[in-house]
């Protein structure tokens, strides 16, 4: 039965196989690969639902990278955007900026801006938690050169005398 298979397969290719009468026809499961990713079918043998596959795969990849790259636009824009505004001493504002750039991701240094904005609106306690955390995170995040935020980090323990993490 495997033989007149393989006979039915070899003679509806566009390429014709002459196998000589004295060779033997390799039984067909000892062959079979069971992992379909290294399975090569013939180009003129895919079907519409595999064409249709591999084309919403390139869209879903293509539509998934635009949205990764429209989320990081949007993290460096609201932390730019708060830096500069907690750099000009309107922190309100700078918070609520910040807090949209963690809402698309938070990472060390958006905690770190996030917990420098806190001092400036005298809410020590979620300075010291925003700034522990940015360090739990990165250990190597920046320290910003404003010496009243280095000299709190390095009264309630965050910080040695080398800016360093020291807990």
């Amino acid at each position: 039965m495997a033989g007149l298979f393989l006979f039915t397969i070899a003679c509806s290719s566009t390429n014709t196989t002459t196998i000589p009468p004295d060779e033997s026809i390799p039984d067909l499961e000892e062959n079979t690969v069971s992992d379909p990713e290294t399975q090569t079918v013939p180009s003129d043998t895919v079907s519409p639902e595999d064409k249709r596959r591999e084309e919403l795969t390139t869209l879903y990849k293509e539509e998934l990278n635009d949205q990764y790259q429209a989320d990081a636009n949007g993290l460096i824009n609201f932390y730019i955007l708060a830096q500069q505004r907690f750099f000009s001493g309107n922190y309100q504002n700078a918070l609520i900026l910040i807090n949209r750039a963690a809402a698309i991701k938070e990472n060390a240094d958006v905690l770190a801006l996030k917990g420098s904005i806190y001092l400036g609106l005298g809410q020590t306690d979620n300075f010291l938690a925003n700034w522990r955390q940015a360090l739990e995170m990165d250990p190597e995040v920046p320290i910003p050169s404003i010496p009243y935020v280095v000299q709190q980090l390095q009264l309630n323990g965050l910080l040695d005398e080398n800016l360093q993490k020291a807990f």
